[in-house]
């Protein structure tokens, strides 16, 4: 049985795959696929192992195998298909002290579970870096953090520095070496929402997507951003909660709502002034990216690449 580890990396829409994935589940069992998501994968035994720092003297005895562990949630099957986005949440607030580069061991702590598992492979996606940090600023005004504008979170918060998604793919190719290692883009998905999952499959997987023409799911992306206007909206809603004391949880709780009935997409998503931004991180990470592209990407990478 081969063994499919996928490490989504923040903002690359890994969590409207995964609820695509287990709607498919069905079809991906006709195909010999089990599939297992990150929230059941990472609250069973190997995420509670993993998580310990310490573990207790039994658990020495109980810890599964990486053998075992897969047998047990896919008998039958050829393929066991993982999909783990947590591993990499530190990745959304790059700093000097926590650049990619330095964090590299919290990122494949889980995948390294799996490095002795006989057959095996690990695929990343991955955004590039001027839309990801845009994607990760709007995630911070939607979780209740208004305290500073975009310019002041790239310019003052963040080490744009530390942002090479090639130190990630180096990373990875180190621990399991260049033939286990696939790199999907994620720019591709704002055109074609089933086009990304059936790249994904036919890319992570090696079943061709006419395999699934019969399947079908709601081709849109599941964790919808807010539009330009309603982001204002969010901005002003949290900064009054604030001021009255309210904390961040119950401003996300409140923010959450609003994003139901909020105008999504009907003005146009979010978009801070880029300019200045997308032309340092072009000078910076550029010929990274085409290198990732050009040695580890198997599809076009679109807009991955810097225009």
């Amino acid at each position: 049985m081969k063994l499919i580890f996928h490490i989504g990396a923040p903002k690359t829409a890994t969590t409207s795959l995964q609820i695509t994935l287990r709607g498919m589940m069905a079809a991906l069992n006709r195909e010999g696929v089990a599939y297992e998501p990150t929230r059941d994968f990472q609250q069973g035994p190997v995420g509670r192992i993993v998580r310990r720092e310490k573990a207790g003297f039994f658990d020495r005895f109980r810890k599964p195998s990486q053998e075992a562990y897969v047998e047990s949630r896919a008998a039958g099957m050829q393929q066991f298909l993982i999909s783990d986005e947590g591993c990499t949440g530190f990745l959304m607030y790059p700093t000097a002290k926590r650049s990619w580069k330095r964090m590299l061991p919290r990122a494949f702590v889980l995948s390294d579970f799996f490095t002795a598992y006989p057959d095996y492979r690990v695929v990343l996606t991955v955004r590039r870096q001027d839309s990801f940090l845009a994607s990760c600023y709007a995630h911070r005004i939607e979780h209740g953090r208004v305290d500073c504008t975009f310019e002041d979170y790239w310019k003052r918060e963040i080490d744009i520095n530390g942002m090479d998604w090639l130190t990630l793919v180096e990373g990875l190719v180190a621990r399991h070496g260049r033939e286990r290692v696939v790199v999907l883009p994620y720019e591709p998905i704002r055109d074609d929402f089933r086009g990304y999952v059936m790249t994904f499959i036919e890319q992570a997987l090696g079943i061709a997507r006419a395999r699934f023409d019969d399947v079908s799911f709601e081709t849109r992306v599941a964790n919808k951003s807010l539009s330009g206007p309603a982001m204002d909206v969010a901005r002003v809603v949290a900064e009054r909660m604030g001021e009255k004391g309210a904390n961040p949880r119950d401003i996300h709780h409140v923010l959450l709502g609003l994003k139901s009935v909020l105008p999504i997409g009907e003005y146009g998503p979010f978009r801070p002034p880029m300019d200045e931004l997308r032309a340092e991180l072009t000078r910076r990470y550029a010929a990274s990216n085409r290198t990732i592209a050009e040695r580890y990407m198997p599809v076009p990478a679109g807009d991955f690449l810097f225009a």
